[in-house]
């Protein structure tokens, strides 16, 4: 695999987990943006701090702290003081009531990563923990101290969130923002999402999710396509223009990634990606047929010459020809934006017809919809 490879697939692995820990855009049952959060947490962590250390530990512009500030401050949650050391700085520290907006967050992010650790074995826990230290470190990240109230790894995932510089509204400086990098990420990774799963997948607000959609629609990044039999409801479809975004803030990640990546040799970066591949839970299979993903180029171009179009809620939107391996045997592909993104072969028997094996890409397929996509053929062919 190639560092390019590995390191593109280590960034969507480190996305799908800060997804899963419900820090895409408000955390805190929806009180706080992340960058808020990470803010309340410093000052919690070390009691008292000024604007300047503040934008140096969150690696956030001095602007945006000063923002931050200002926002946290209206609502009460932090209060402005004068330094012990200078008196003609202000210093910065929580309220009572940002300290218990910090407990809220706390109860809602600590049981997460919890549950998504239990995926490892013990061992493994502390070997991804050293990883992600190291990787922070090689980004320049600043050393943390976990809290007594958190697990010891959160807080070297909020040191690799700063690194890869996720806290700022756009993602990896480029035009994208943060929640389009997700939007674009998850419409790429699964086929027909329509407003609400996205919201739910990225434990977003569903309105602040859906104007995002709008604006990037405008863009011309997503197209909204009608479901059948129901033109008011809608799936999201990645178009050409989106893929080209995706792909710019995906190289910027990557250019990012590898400055902390320099740290690790070849065998640390495979097992820094079979951890993450366990947490992510990447390597769930489905119960129909023999799932597996397509991996050799000959294999994909195969598939894709024997695929017919065929969309998995509209099968009637394209005739079916009797396309044939040999004898018996019958493949349909499925088909989004013209991406060949799963093959199914059935098989003629004395009982019917039967999965004889089913490919798809892990990327941009869920074993759940490959699954779905295996039913609904078997059922439109017998």
């Amino acid at each position: 695999m190639s560092l390019e490879t590995l390191s593109r697939e280590i960034l969507e692995h480190l996305r799908i987990l800060q997804r899963k820990n419900r820090a895409v855009s408000f955390v805190g049952g929806g009180r706080l943006t992340l960058a808020e959060s990470h803010l309340l947490t410093e000052l919690a962590v070390l009691d008292s701090v000024n604007q300047k250390e503040l934008s140096q530990r969150l690696n956030l512009p001095k602007q945006t702290i000063s923002r931050l500030v200002k926002n946290l401050s209206e609502r009460g949650l932090l209060r402005r003081h004068p330094s012990f050391e200078d008196r003609r700085a202000q210093d910065l520290s929580l309220t009572s009531r940002g300290a218990a907006t910090v407990r809220i967050v706390d109860r809602a992010a600590n049981p997460i990563l919890r549950t998504l650790l239990r995926r490892l074995p013990r061992q493994d826990r502390g070997a991804l923990e050293q990883s992600f230290c190291m990787l922070a470190d090689g980004l320049g990240v600043e050393s943390q101290i976990a809290r007594r109230s958190e697990p010891s790894f959160r807080a070297q995932v909020r040191r690799l969130t700063r690194g890869l510089r996720l806290l700022e509204t756009r993602a990896f400086g480029t035009a994208v923002t943060v929640l389009e990098w997700h939007i674009l990420a998850e419409v790429s990774r699964t086929a027909m999402l329509n407003v609400a799963e996205l919201a739910k997948l990225l434990a977003a607000r569903p309105d602040t999710v859906l104007q995002a959609v709008r604006k990037m629609s405008a863009k011309r990044w997503l197209h909204r396509e009608d479901f059948p039999g129901d033109r008011r409801k809608f799936y999201l479809i990645l178009t050409g223009r989106g893929e080209a975004a995706l792909d710019r803030a995906n190289r910027a990640g990557v250019d990012l990634l590898n400055l902390g990546l320099r740290r690790f040799d070849s065998r640390a970066q495979q097992r820094l990606l079979q951890l993450l591949r366990n947490i992510s839970g990447d390597g769930d299979t489905g119960e129909v047929g023999r799932l597996t993903e397509i991996k050799n180029p000959l294999d994909l171009q195969a598939a894709r010459a024997l695929a017919v179009r065929f969309y998995a809620e509209r099968s009637h939107a394209a005739p079916i020809p009797a396309q044939f391996f040999a004898g018996d045997c019958r493949c349909l592909g499925l088909l989004i934006e013209k991406r060949m993104v799963a093959a199914l072969e059935l098989q003629s028997s004395e009982t019917g017809l039967q999965i004889n094996n089913l490919v798809y890409l892990r990327r941009f397929v869920t074993p759940a919809l490959a699954a779905n996509f295996a039913r609904r053929a078997l059922h439109f062919f017998s």
